[in-house]
This record gives C-alpha cells, structure tokens and sequence, in this order.
C-alpha cells in the first residue's frame, strides 16, 4: 500500500528499477535496514529482557515450518523461520533448535520460551529449564485452549452428538419458522429423506436444550482463546 502510494505520487514518467538493482543494491540496502531495526530490539532485550515465541504451520507440501519471534515491550518482531519437517518429533533435535535460538537473542536477555504443548515439547520445557536456569518455559495458551475444546467433542457425549448437528442457536427462531412454514411443507425438499433429517434436527427440543448446554460450556474458552490468538491488539504486557 505505501508502495502504490508513493507511486501514485510520482505521476507519469517513473522509471522502475532495474533487475539487477532490485536483486543486489536495493535488495542489500533493505537487508541492512532490517539488521539495524533489529539492532534497537536487540537493545530492549538487553535492556528489560525479553520472551521467546513459537509458531508452527504446514504449507502445501505438507512441511512443517516453526517461527520463532521476540516479544518485549518494544513489540513482536520476526526473528526466523526453521523448516522442522525432519525433527518435529525428536525431542533432541527441537531441543537443540530452540536452544540455538535461545543463545542467539542472549540467554542473559530471555526470560520465557512459549512453545507447544504436545508431550515431547514439554520435556523440551524442562530440558531447556536445566541447561538456561535464568529463563522458564511456558505451553502456548491458544494450543491448550484448543485442546480442551477438541476434548470437549471427544471425551463428552453431549457435545459428540450435538456438534455435528451444528449449533446454530442464534437462528433457533428463523429455523422453526421455516420448518413449521407452508412454504416447507409444501416443498420439494421437505418430502426428501435429508429434507426430513434436517426438519427434525431443527424441530427437536432436546437438541436446542443440547445446544444451549454446549454453548455454556464451551463459549468461555473460545472467547478467551480468540483474546489470546487475535492479531488486533497484545493480549499482554512484560512488567518487570
């Protein structure tokens, strides 16, 4: 955006750069942009200390990448990027792969590594708390909150049964109405097998009751877990 505005601009006439300064003198002169940005979060790390954080995702091929970013007061920067698809599960090979980035930001400077919360990251945690006694380990929040969530689905049967249904409660009226319309009734889908399943789901008071209970239950967590996953605003702040 900043770009087609300076653009916009400049008018007629703007001659681009050339191949060879885009992917040498201009592409250079960012690199040491971004080394020097760097430099003044090096500084508030130095300065108030600073958290470690993980970021795992999948691309296309179905490799697995892990992102790893600072977070101070100063902000959340970018810090790199580690294709983890041979090493993901050994428990060795991430140890050494966040102890790389530990000693990297300045084991004097971290405080808190957030990493996941499957089994072998946790004994990751703990490795990592012996050898850098100056810092503590911590499971993602946005990944435990998911989990409760999926043993809600799995391990309680109220929410196995309901949850497939779909819990539209907000539309409870307007799907009444609907199957209790003339309009339904005398429709084609209406007389339809899955027209049938859908009406009875929709008419079924034990499953708006079921409904209401799984929204209770899990409404909470989900309110929090889009607080802590939300890319608006930082869901907290370091107060040393």
């Amino acid at each position: 955006m900043v770009m087609c505005d300076m653009i916009s601009r400049h008018g007629n006439g703007l001659k681009p750069p050339s191949y060879h300064d885009l992917r040498i003198k201009l592409l250079n002169l960012e690199v040491k942009l971004t080394h020097e940005a760097l430099e003044e979060y090096r500084k508030e790390w130095r300065n108030i200390c600073c958290i470690i954080m993980t970021d795992g995702w999948t691309d296309p091929k179905r490799r697995k990448f892990l992102n790893f970013l600072v977070n101070s007061l100063k902000g959340i920067v970018f810090f790199n990027s580690v294709d983890a698809s041979n090493i993901c599960k050994t428990i060795d090979k991430i140890f050494e792969m966040i102890d790389v980035v530990v000693e990297e930001v300045g084991e004097d400077n971290v405080v808190q590594v957030v990493i996941d919360n499957a089994e072998n990251y946790k004994v990751v945690g703990e490795m990592l708390m012996r050898k850098r006694n100056k810092l503590y380990w911590t499971p993602c929040i946005a990944h435990c909150l998911d989990l409760m969530l999926e043993d809600l689905e799995k391990k309680i049967s109220i929410h196995e049964e309901t949850i497939p249904k779909g819990c539209l409660y907000e539309n409870k009226k307007a799907f009444i109405r609907m199957f209790t319309s003339k309009e339904w009734k005398s429709s084609k889908c209406a007389k339809l097998r899955d027209g049938k399943t859908i009406e009875d789901v929709g008419l079924d008071k034990k499953n708006w009751k079921n409904v209401v209970l799984c929204l209770r239950s899990a409404t909470p967590l989900i309110k929090v877990l889009r607080l802590v996953d939300s890319d608006q605003k930082p869901t907290m702040k370091i107060n040393l």
